[in-house]
C-alpha cells in the first residue's frame, strides 16, 4: 500500500456525528501510525506477534511495517531496543485503539495498573497459550505525566473511578513490548487529542529518531501537523540519536 503525504491541519473531532447521531468513527476510516518496540526476550518475535494482532484487531486492509532498527535505550533499563513503525487504516477511535495497544502490551508480559477491557472472543492468555502470562515479568508500570498517551493516569481507570494497583517497579523497566499511538489522520487533517489519557499527535514524534526514521521509510515526504519529518530528523542533535543499526531481517509476514 502506498501512503501519500498528509497535510498539516489538525482537528479535534469528538463531536462529529453522522445523520443517525452515531459518532463518525463508526463509519469513517482513518489512518493510524503506531510505534513498536521491545528490549526484552526475543525482540523481533514480540514485534511480529504485535503486528499480527494489530492487523487482525484494528486494521482495515493491509498493515504496512517499516524495517526493524536496533536502538540504544532512552531512560529505560535493559539492553538495546528493536523498534519499527506500523501504519494502517482503521475504524477505531483513538481511545479504542489505545485500549487495544495497552491490552496487547499486557498480553505479551507487560503489566500496567489498568488492564483494559477484553472482548468476548479474546480470552485471557495462559502460560504456553496465545499470550504470555502478565505475571511473567512482574510488576506494574507507573503513569508518567510526561507520557500522556498512556491511559493509566492518576491511579484510576480511564473514564471511571476504580483504583489501579500500586506501582511495584520503575516505569522505565525493560519490557517485552512497548506500543505507542503516534498519530492518526482523517484525510488531510491530523486528529488532535489533549487529555489526561491521550495526546495526539504524540508530543515526542519529532524528538525520536527511532520514530522519525521508520516513518520516513514508509512515507519519505510525510508532514505531521505542519512539520516535515525530514526537517525534524535533520535538526536532531547527536545526543538525541539512538539508532545503532538497521537490522538485516525484513519484517516479513507476521508470525505466531
Amino acid at each position: 500500500m502506498a501512503f501519500g503525504t498528509v497535510g498539516g491541519r489538525i482537528r479535534g473531532d469528538a463531536r462529529r456525528r453522522d445523520a443517525t447521531g452515531r459518532p463518525a468513527w463508526l463509519i469513517a476510516r482513518v489512518r493510524a501510525y503506531v510505534g513498536l518496540g521491545s528490549n526484552l526476550g526475543d525482540r523481533a518475535a514480540h514485534l511480529a506477534w504485535a503486528r499480527k494482532r494489530l492487523a487482525a484487531r484494528c486494521a482495515e486492509g493491509p498493515l504496512e511495517a517499516s524495517p526493524l532498527y536496533e536502538t540504544r535505550p532512552l531512560d529505560c533499563r535493559g539492553g538495546p531496543f528493536v523498534n519499527q513503525v506500523a501504519v494502517f487504516d482503521t475504524r477505531l477511535s483513538p481511545e479504542e485503539l489505545l485500549d487495544v495497544l495497552l491490552d496487547l502490551e499486557i498480553r505479551r508480559g507487560r503489566v500496567r495498573g489498568r488492564p483494559p477491557g477484553r472482548s468476548a472472543d479474546d480470552p485471557p492468555p495462559a502460560p504456553g497459550g496465545d499470550g504470555v502470562s502478565p505475571l511473567l515479568h512482574g510488576a506494574v508500570d507507573r503513569f508518567d505525566p510526561a507520557e500522556p498517551h498512556r491511559a493509566d493516569a492518576g491511579g484510576t481507570r480511564r473514564g471511571g473511578t476504580e483504583p489501579t494497583q500500586p506501582a511495584l517497579r520503575p516505569r522505565h523497566a525493560a519490557r517485552p513490548l512497548d506500543l505507542d499511538l503516534l498519530a492518526m489522520a482523517d484525510g488531510g487533517e491530523w486528529i488532535e487529542r489533549r487529555t489526561a489519557d491521550l495526546a495526539l499527535p504524540h508530543p515526542r514524534v519529532f524528538e525520536r529518531d527511532f520514530v522519525l526514521v521508520p516513518l520516513l521509510d514508509l512515507e519519505p515526504t510525510l508532514v505531521v501537523a505542519g512539520q516535515p519529518l525530514r526537517t525534524a530528523l535533520a535538526a536532531l542533535p547527536a545526543t538525541a540519536r539512538t539508532i545503532l543499526r538497521r537490522l538485516p531481517v525484513a519484517p516479513g509476514p507476521p508470525a505466531g
